[in-house]
């Protein structure tokens, strides 16, 4: 039974694994689709950046800090009473510069900066937002190396005195895969400019590496408690039976009905 709950970790620890390394190579965390007969098929943002997907299958890649810098390089000083026209609704695909333009303004929405703000309530946004992704990130990272570890650690020949340290690595490793997710949840929620992408037409969903950071949190979570059960010394109770009466060796479980003991007849 031991040995078959140690594969069982392994098992699970090797999927936590390479789970994480797959929502890392995607690259696909939020996904803006575009329209099919365009050059530019879709827009996915990740905690290290942004990506442009062409149709011929290639992509392009680039910091966030990439898109605050082109977007500081735009002239934006329109009067007050003129509309901007980055602001405004791009007409129908007709040339290539007006998709260039649509796929500008996608990319822009990567954090939410528009409305009447300063230029110094700008800057702050894109700050919040970078404090965000980056936490995803290194959270991803340090997810990555603590997964590593209790793979190591749940070797079937590894001696007991390691059990405490592969249940503190496998909970360490759920509670980063839980940190992600909420961040990236919070983030994908919160500072996607979901308004603007509605003027635009386009609309957003979660990609396929955040549902591979979902699956591995739960992997990670069941890991963690059959780890955290494995702790416990040898013969005692499990969790769901702690709270069961004791009972010695000796009894037996009818001992205890009233109606099998013996009639008292001072009464």
């Amino acid at each position: 039974m031991l040995q078959s709950l140690q594969i069982l970790q392994v098992v699970l620890q090797f999927a936590v694994l390479m789970l994480v390394i797959i929502a890392v190579h995607l690259h696909s965390w939020a996904v803006i689709e575009l329209e099919a007969d365009t050059a530019v098929q879709q827009l996915t943002f990740a905690p290290d950046g942004y990506c442009v997907r062409l149709s011929n299958g290639s992509s392009e890649c680039q910091p966030f800090l990439h898109a605050i810098i082109e977007n500081s390089r735009q002239e934006d000083d329109w009067p007050n009473g003129v509309p901007d026209p980055l602001a405004m609704l791009p007409s129908p695909l007709t040339d290539s510069s007006n998709e260039d333009l649509l796929v500008t303004q996608a990319l822009s929405c990567w954090c939410q900066t528009r409305g009447e703000l300063t230029w110094y309530m700008q800057g702050a946004q894109n700050v919040a937002c970078l404090v965000v992704l980056e936490t995803v990130k290194y959270a991803m990272a340090l997810w990555g190396f603590f997964a590593t570890l209790s793979l190591g650690m749940s070797s079937m020949f590894f001696p007991r005195s390691f059990t405490g340290c592969h249940a503190f690595a496998s909970f360490t490793s759920a509670f980063l895969g839980f940190l992600v997710t909420l961040a990236w949840w919070y983030y994908s929620s919160t500072y996607i400019d979901h308004d603007y992408l509605d003027e635009l037409a386009l609309s957003w969903r979660h990609g396929t590496s955040y549902h591979c950071a979902l699956t591995a949190l739960v992997l990670a979570t069941a890991n963690a408690q059959i780890a955290f059960d494995a702790t416990a010394p040898v013969g005692s109770q499990k969790f769901t039976r702690r709270f069961i009466r004791p009972m010695s060796r000796g009894e037996q479980p009818d001992d205890w009905d009233p109606l099998s003991c013996p009639a008292n007849y001072l009464v």
